[in-house]
């Protein structure tokens, strides 16, 4: 009988960890569920407009790049900004071997925050984007 009740609690524990862990990862609106990596598109499809939309932070995000042909820089002259830090030399000329070009390309992303009211008596949830993808889902204070 106790072995039975100890596997019942632990059961039950083991369940509300998993929707604990759900909660964070997941968030449901009405029959449609959103979750991290989804973007702002699809979560207006699936929720509508949010209470409240704001730019948190601008964070920059860089990373190397490698062109292999003229025609690969002329079409990412715009994105792109010549890596000179990694070489150590006094040269202004880009990185290359046999032919590549390597390029360290600079991006802003923006850092937003999407406020959702589900319902009186329910905790507020806050959505966090990334470059205007989905990368955290939070509780708020209860509405």
């Amino acid at each position: 009988m106790a072995i039975k009740l100890f596997l019942s609690v632990l059961m039950l524990v083991a369940f509300t960890f998993v929707q604990v862990q759900a909660a964070s990862n997941s968030m449901r609106c009405g029959t449609r569920i959103i979750s991290k990596g989804d973007t702002k598109v699809e979560i207006l499809l699936k929720c509508g407009e949010p209470m409240l939309k704001e730019t948190i932070a601008i964070r920059e995000h860089s990373k190397e790049v490698q062109l292999k042909s003229v025609a690969d820089f002329m079409a990412n002259k715009n994105n792109h900004s010549i890596n000179h830090a990694a070489e150590n030399t006094a040269s202004k000329s880009p990185r290359h071997q046999f032919g590549q070009i390597n390029l360290e390309s600079s991006v802003a992303l923006p850092i937003d925050r999407w406020t959702y009211n589900l319902g009186k008596g329910r905790f507020l949830r806050i959505l966090i984007f990334e470059g205007g993808t989905l990368v955290n889902i939070a509780a708020g204070d209860r509405s």
